[in-house]
Parts: C-alpha cells; sequence; structure tokens
C-alpha cells in the first residue's frame, strides 16, 4: 500500500509540480527513483555533477522500491531507475537496460544503546528463531524485519540453511516489527531501543545514520574486505534505463560510472562494478 502511495505522488510531482517548463529546460532534468537503499549516494553523486554542470537539474525521488521504480520507467516518468536486484524474466522481454554499477556491503546493526560490536551467525539463528529474546544486560531485543519478498530478507535467508528457516519463523509471529522501506528500516533502528536489523554499509555512511555496526563472524564489513572476498554478504545496485534515454541522462550516466567516482563511492561505503558507460553497453 505504501508503494502504492509513493507512486502516486511521484505521479504527481512529475506531472504538476514542475509547472510550465521549457522543452530546452526538461530536456536537462534527469529523474531517478526507486529502490530505497542508493537515493542518498546518488543524491551525493548528483550534487558533485552539478558543479561542473550546473544547467542540468538531477531529481532524486523518495523511495518507489526496485519494481516501482522500472514501472515508473516504463511509464517514462524516469530516466533512470535504480533496483536492488537484476531484471525479472517478465522484465527481460521489455525495452529495457541495466548494468551492475556498485556492490556494499550487507551489513547487521544495532540501536546505538546497544553494547555489541560483533555478532555469529549461530546468534542471529537463534535471534530469528524467537530463542533469544534480550541482550546480554537483561534489556529486551527488538528484532526489525524486511517484507518477505525484499531483497535484504533473501539476503539474511541465504546466511544458512538455518538462518532460513530461523527468518521464516521470525516472519511468522506476532507482534513483530515489519519496516516496508529503506529508509523506515533505519528509522524503526535508530528509535526504538534495543533493535537489531540489516541494513547495507552505503546507506547507513551517505544517510550519516546513528547505529552500531557489527562485524559477521569476525568480518569488519567495509570497501576493502568487500573487494578482497573475506565479507561475504553484498547488496548490488543496478542501474534501468528505457530503449530511449535523453541526452542528459545518458551524461550524468556516463559521469557515475566513470573513474570520477570511485574515490567517492568507495568514501560512502561502495565498490563500483562498471567500467563503461550505458551510453556505450548495457547488459
Amino acid at each position: 500500500m505504501k508503494q502504492i502511495k509513493m507512486w502516486s505522488l511521484l505521479v504527481f510531482l512529475v506531472l504538476f509540480s514542475s509547472g510550465p517548463v521549457s522543452s530546452a529546460v526538461a530536456a536537462d532534468t534527469v529523474k531517478i527513483g526507486g529502490s530505497g537503499f542508493a537515493l542518498e549516494t546518488m543524491r551525493i553523486l548528483a550534487g558533485v555533477y552539478r558543479q561542473s554542470h550546473p544547467e542540468v537539474a538531477v531529481v532524486v525521488f523518495p523511495s518507489l522500491g526496485s519494481s516501482g521504480g522500472i514501472k515508473a520507467l516504463l511509464a517514462g516518468e524516469l530516466d533512470i531507475a535504480l533496483s536492488s536486484r537484476p531484471l525479472q524474466e517478465k522484465e527481460k522481454g521489455l525495452p529495457l537496460q541495466e548494468l551492475a554499477f556498485f556492490k556494499t556491503p550487507f551489513v547487521f546493526v544495532v540501536h546505538p544503546q546497544v553494547e555489541k560490536t560483533s555478532i555469529s551467525t549461530e546468534e542471529l539463528e537463534r535471534i530469528y528463531g524467537g530463542k533469544t529474546l534480550s541482550w546480554p544486560d537483561g534489556s529486551r531485543l527488538r528484532l526489525v524485519l524486511r517484507p518477505e519478498k525484499e531483497t535484504d530478507t533473501n539476503i539474511v535467508m541465504g546466511l544458512s540453511p538455518s538462518m532460513k528457516v530461523a527468518v521464516s519463523d521470525a516472519m511468522g509471529r506476532q507482534g513483530m516489527i515489519l519496516e516496508i522501506t529503506d529508509q523506515e528500516n533505519l528509522d524503526g533502528l535508530e528509535n526504538i531501543p534495543g533493535t537489531l536489523g540489516a541494513t547495507t554499509l552505503s546507506q547507513l555512511l551517505s544517510e550519516q545514520r546513528q547505529l552500531n555496526i557489527l562485524a559477521l563472524n569476525g568480518l569488519t564489513p567495509s570497501v576493502e574486505t568487500l573487494r578482497e572476498g573475506s565479507y561475504p554478504l553484498s547488496k548490488t545496485l543496478y542501474l534501468v534505463t528505457g530503449q530511449e534515454t535523453s541526452p542528459a541522462a545518458r551524461q550524468f550516466l556516463d559521469y557515475i560510472v566513470s573513474d570520477q567516482v570511485e574515490k567517492i563511492l568507495s568514501m560512502y561505503g561502495s565498490l563500483r562494478l562498471t567500467k563503461n558507460g550505458p551510453s556505450e553497453h548495457a547488459k
């Protein structure tokens, strides 16, 4: 329901908020939306880009989710959709192109008042399975879940066979905290005492969230440990474009996948995957 409301908001903003603009101005507006975990990173990149291209307006809309972003792209309301998953089989026959842009460590975090710096798979299995209900100091442990079909839930379930069972069990228990969007997820983790949940390093750093990041099985999540392959969990951002991309959007795409942004992405917890811009190829 929230995604439907956000989709309606996007259409309203695009169709009515801009007013009577000229075709020249419209051609220099790049509209971006989709998966919430990458929104602030895209805003940061857009801000840097506009320092050398002040004539281009880059608009990043609130979270629509991956599917919502792709639908908005197909409807002509976006130039670039942000997706946390590859194109689905039903989408591959549509006039869409995708490019894996970056990946970022997928991390477990706790409320800032929880005194914990690391966690093991076995501990997570007990927490998600409902066997561990409090922290070592006796305070209540509050688990924050994401929707069953959300990419984040699939990543957590893939940690181990027992974890898949534990997450399914958690989804079926009454009274659990369920957050729909990536931003709501972090809001809940920050504002509810005793929480534990999962997110990405890139979202935490780009949004400057105040949460304690946990090492997983003794491995610290970072761009370096992700690059060398020692940290096991990650989430990938895919850039999705339509059959026709405006010159302004294509120029922006070429910039954000270039070597110029690699240090910026690394600073905000992301490992760049691209070497060529979508204007040259997109798979």
